[in-house]
């Protein structure tokens, strides 16, 4: 798959694609006919409008089914977890599948956990949370004292 958008990603993205030597994924507009994995997102009111619920193949996200639940009308690979970020469920899946992510993107997907559970300090951090940025930080060439200066995160 690709890597795609539909809105504008934030300032926060952007300086963390920027921080990691990345570029940020295509902005699309023109989604129907693709099979769509959403990550990070699994309420209806969350997912763009141009997404038809029938192109919907996979989700992974981190919060729980809530209001304005997606209705899917078949059966799809589905991955909720409740740990504290997202991208701690793909690296999870990549390191089960021995797949080493290449320096940049365990430097973009570490910040995406760390800002994600607020310098790993968020109530809802769990110990998945903490071996995945630890193994990323690793890869990253990124000491564990300073991930919060690494990602412009201040001290809470």
């Amino acid at each position: 798959g690709q890597a795609r958008i539909s809105g504008e990603p934030t300032a926060q993205t952007l300086a963390l694609l920027q921080r990691c030597e990345q570029s940020a994924p295509q902005r699309t507009s023109r989604l129907n006919g693709s099979a769509i994995g959403l990550v990070g997102a699994n309420q209806g009111n969350g997912v763009d409008a141009a997404i038809a619920a029938n192109h919907v193949v996979a989700v992974v996200d981190h919060r729980a089914p809530g209001t304005g639940n997606l209705s899917l009308p078949q059966a799809r690979r589905i991955d909720v977890r409740p740990w504290g970020a997202t991208t701690t469920i793909l690296e999870q899946q990549a390191q089960s599948l021995g797949v080493v992510l290449p320096k940049p993107l365990a430097c973009a997907a570490l910040g995406a956990i760390v800002m994600q559970t607020q310098g790993l300090r968020s109530a809802s951090t769990t110990p998945q949370d903490r071996q995945s940025a630890a193994r990323l930080a690793r890869r990253a060439g990124i000491q564990q004292a300073q991930l919060l200066t690494s990602f412009d995160l201040q001290e809470r």
